[in-house]
């Protein structure tokens, strides 16, 4: 098995230094081998939190953990990170929707009970990021976790997996088409995606307007929606910025925790400001810390004497008691 060992150095001041390790994980999903590149850190910092990463079409292979500048963002801070090679629908492979999004919902489920079996992957805490479609994708896997089967008119669609079979804690969605309708002012016609909806849906929209609402994630908004971060360029040629503009204020009206950054790059643009950074890095910590604070009356720490009090370090909700300093799971962080 290949292993490439790249190494990342931090400034002196309290930036912690991991080093990574990079193999490739596949799981058996109805007979179909799936893969995932996967970039874990040091031992002592397993298990670690996840973030699964999905490429847009044409970017699965070992470039798939470049694919987002998550990775670059990310890894500072001891997250393992899972790069899901899918099947890439028409015109660019030979499948039409459904079947992508399915493939994706089982295989978060697959990768993440392996590396939990394994000792690798901390599931407590789980985000799902895409770049294009893939970004579109990991809209889906949020949006649909918790539904099985979806109908709209005389279209049903059956997914993957029973619901809430995988976690899904926050969506990071970067370019996505995440809806594939011509609606309101937003007009795709002269945009590289109206060329490539049909044939990734398997028909127009006059023939089966009730298949093209059941590809789009606006369709699957509802309050219980992991809290979602949208980067979208204002001269992206690809996907219309009014696609990312719609599906936050959908999200906002919906009572969705979400965020919208915008910036003046293309579709394909990844190098984006700082500011870009601190957003997204603010944007998983706070997230990460409600969610963790949630479980500081877990049974794991129910019955422990003295007073507890709370403490974030790079996103991570710990809590201090007695001298000794615990995760949210109960176990005694060194």
């Amino acid at each position: 098995m290949r292993k490439i060992i790249t190494f990342f150095f931090a400034a002196l001041c309290c930036v912690p230094m991991f080093a990574y390790e990079t193999i490739q994980w596949s799981v058996n999903v109805d007979g179909k081998n799936i893969k995932a590149d996967v970039s874990l850190p040091d031992e002592k910092y397993m298990p670690a939190p996840v973030i699964v990463l999905l490429p847009a079409v044409g970017g699965t292979g070992t470039g798939a953990l470049g694919s987002t500048p998550l990775k670059s963002i990310f890894d500072k801070e001891g997250y393992a990170f899972v790069a899901i090679n899918y099947t890439m629908p028409a015109p660019y492979g030979s499948t039409t929707f459904p079947l992508p999004i399915n493939e994706i919902r089982a295989a978060i489920r697959g990768f993440l009970s392996y590396g939990v079996e394994k000792g690798k992957l901390d599931t407590t805490f789980v985000v799902v990021s895409g770049f294009s479609m893939g970004g579109y994708l990991a809209a889906m896997a949020g949006l649909t976790k918790n539904i099985d089967s979806y109908t709209v008119g005389s279209e049903t669609w059956d997914f993957y997996g029973a619901a809430g079979s995988y976690p899904v804690d926050a969506v990071i969605d970067f370019s996505g088409c995440v809806e594939f309708r011509n609606i309101g002012e937003c007009n795709q016609d002269e945009y590289q995606i109206a060329a490539l909806s049909q044939q990734m849906i398997g028909c127009s929209y006059a023939d089966c307007p009730d298949k093209w609402a059941l590809a789009s994630a606006n369709t699957y908004i509802t309050k219980d929606a992991p809290p979602i971060f949208i980067s979208h360029g204002t001269s992206d040629n690809v996907v219309p910025y009014c696609v990312a503009e719609n599906f936050y204020n959908n999200l906002q009206a919906a009572g969705v925790d979400c965020e919208f950054y915008t910036h003046d790059k293309g579709h394909a643009e990844q190098q984006l400001p700082n500011e870009f950074q601190t957003k997204v890095v603010n944007f998983v910590h706070r997230v990460r810390a409600a969610k963790q604070s949630q479980a500081i009356e877990s049974p794991f720490l129910q019955g422990r004497s003295g007073e507890a009090s709370k403490v974030i370090r790079n996103g991570l909700l710990l809590i201090e008691r007695n001298d000794k300093t615990y995760n949210a799971q109960g176990a005694e962080v060194k």
